[in-house]
Order: C-alpha cells, then structure tokens, then sequence
C-alpha cells in the first residue's frame, strides 16, 4: 500500500493505492489453491496519528492490513485476520486456502484497519479478486 500521486484534468491529487494502480491489481485464485499474499505498507510520514481517538474513529492513518470479500477463508492469523496492524515499513504475508467446492465469483479486497479504512480504501486502495 502506498500514497500515489494522480494527475487528470482537474489537477492533481494523492491517493492510496496497491501496486501504484487505481483500482489494485486483479488477484485471480483457483478452487482447492493455496495463496500467499504480501502487502507491504509503503506508507511514510505523510500525516500523524490521532493517539486519543477512539477505536472506529479516525486515527491510525499510516497503519493499515488487507480484508477480502467473498472468499470463505479463514479469518484467524495468518488468513483473512483484521485485526493485523501493519506499521508503515513492514510487511505482513497472508495465506489463503481457497476450499475445493469455492464457487467461482468475483470478490474484493481491500484495508479494513480500525481507524483507516475509510481514509485508504475510500480513497482508491481496493481491488477485485476473482475465483476461477
């Protein structure tokens, strides 16, 4: 996850994006598949922590994990875990194990930490996932 700069023809503007791109790269998975996935928060320095906030409110702007939609995956450490901080710097690598009967679909992906996610995913940092 990174801040990006974007220039169109009303000016220019930041945003937070995976991998540079508005929307995020499309993840294609398969049924019965074990995936890793590493974010790795490229955020630096750009706005300071609201430390008094509480926990659902803004706060925490540099710190970010990645959630999905759609897939039936684990939710504990490890897998689809949103309760993950990662701290601007570090990295944080995600398993997914797609179960064999997955109906295939389209899904997303996006940040769901506690505090900024309405700042990152609200302002680009998302991307679709697709199970083949």
């Amino acid at each position: 996850l990174q801040v990006t700069s974007y220039t169109n023809t009303h000016g220019t503007f930041q945003t937070r994006t995976f991998n540079g791109m508005l929307p995020g790269p499309l993840m294609r998975m398969e049924a019965c598949g074990v995936y890793s996935v590493t974010l790795n928060n490229r955020m630096q320095g750009y706005l300071a922590p609201f430390p008094e906030a509480p926990f659902n409110s803004y706060r925490d702007p540099l710190v970010t994990n990645m959630h999905t939609h759609g897939l039936h995956v684990s939710g504990a450490e490890g897998g689809d875990d949103m309760t993950v901080e990662i701290q601007p710097g570090a990295d944080q690598t995600y398993i997914y194990k797609i179960p064999c009967d997955h109906t295939g679909g389209l899904h997303w992906y996006h940040p769901h930490h506690h505090g900024s996610t309405t700042l990152q995913a609200g302002a680009g940092a998302a991307g679709l996932l697709v199970v083949e």
